[in-house]
């Protein structure tokens, strides 16, 4: 085989394995919208030794700076892992409150990147109801997060 050959043989093997870590690295990050974590109790360490897992769901957002996206977002109550993605070349404050009709919204949580980061997340847990997700400093956009058992959304 010449030298021409077997560069360019290199060259298609290279772009496979570019094009196969690629698709691995989608395939990953979209299967199942749940992550299995161990159960936290008195004695954690019982818990992992018994095999006892917790789902914990996966909540996420887009922050682009002129829109939070998806615009609405439904989970159920218990474990979330609130994780926001940054496309805003800048760093966010993002906020969550629970929406109170004839009230005042109650902050739930806040969280921000730092030098820009691209992803920031938290854990928290959630109760059944509607709440407002925005960055702090443009909240007229706004995404809905509405926390209710899959068997109310259902009907």
């Amino acid at each position: 085989m010449s030298r021409n050959h077997v560069s360019k043989i290199r060259i298609v093997l290279l772009v496979a394995l570019v094009l196969l870590i690629g698709t691995t690295a989608v395939v990953v990050s979209r299967v199942g919208s749940r992550e299995v974590v161990p159960s936290v109790s008195a004695s954690g360490s019982e818990a992992q030794e018994r095999g006892q897992t917790q789902h914990r769901q996966l909540v996420r957002v887009w922050v682009h700076g002129d829109a939070i996206q998806p615009p609405v977002i439904y989970a159920q109550p218990g474990r979330i892992l609130f994780k926001a993605d940054n496309e805003t070349q800048s760093d966010i404050s993002l906020v969550i409150e629970r929406v109170n009709p004839g009230q005042a919204n109650a902050r739930v949580t806040a969280m921000g990147t730092q030098r820009k980061a691209k992803r920031v997340g938290q854990e928290m847990t959630l109760s059944p109801g509607e709440y407002a997700v925005y960055e702090e400093s443009q909240p007229q956009y706004r995404a809905t997060l509405i926390v209710q058992a899959k068997e109310e959304r259902d009907h």
